[in-house]
């Protein structure tokens, strides 16, 4: 018989001939709970390592986080400029003596695409395309309350159907212009194209 080795999980016996026969001796305790590769998880880690990684992790997060405030800030800042513009253009549009202008306009879109550029059905008339800037003017007041204000866009809806009732009854009482139901439908309808267009947008990324 060899020699005994002591404080194993299984002795480990030494036949004489160098062979080991047996489990491998377990670490005495004090190895086993010492320095940065003690016992700490069933992967070896000590609890050192995991509040090192921990601490890692948590300043990489608020790196991430400040990161992505200041580009949403910018953002922000470029989207504020736009619907400035965009507002300023509107209240141009809707406020300016243009009514004539406007409906020459759309004949002039009928005629284009009725003899000029043959594409348009043959039922289409002049006021269909009025009701087709109507909607396509109200588009971007949808996409940038969404953007801005990271509501539904539902809500977006909601707001721009109100908007263009007040414009609409603007025209009426004040500016000599007609104010119609059909451009409330018209406005209302591109308001939620657009919130709708920039919500499954959001969501895909």
């Amino acid at each position: 018989m060899g020699h005994v080795v002591l404080g194993a999980d299984l002795l480990e016996v030494d036949d004489g001939g160098g062979r080991a026969v047996g489990e491998r001796a377990a670490p005495l305790p004090s190895q086993a709970r010492g320095g940065l590769t003690g016992d700490g998880d069933a992967d070896g880690h000590s609890q050192g390592v995991h509040h090192h990684l921990g601490r890692c992790s948590l300043g990489a997060h608020a790196a991430h986080s400040r990161v992505d405030d200041v580009g949403w800030r910018g953002e922000r800042r470029v989207l504020v400029g736009v619907a400035l513009g965009y507002v300023v253009g509107l209240a141009v549009l809707v406020g300016g003596p243009w009514g004539w202008a406007l409906n020459r306009f759309t004949v002039a879109c009928y005629v284009w695409f009725r003899y000029d550029w043959p594409i348009a059905p043959d039922w289409v008339t002049p006021e269909h395309y009025g009701v087709l800037l109507n909607v396509l003017l109200f588009v971007p007041l949808g996409a940038l309350f969404v953007l801005l204000t990271r509501r539904p866009w539902w809500q977006a809806t909601v707001v721009a159907a109100a908007g263009s009732l007040a414009i609409e009854a603007v025209q009426w009482r004040w500016l000599d212009r007609q104010g119609t139901w059909s451009d409330v439908g018209a406005n209302t309808l591109g308001a939620a194209i657009g919130a709708l267009a920039v919500s499954l947008l959001a969501r895909r990324r």
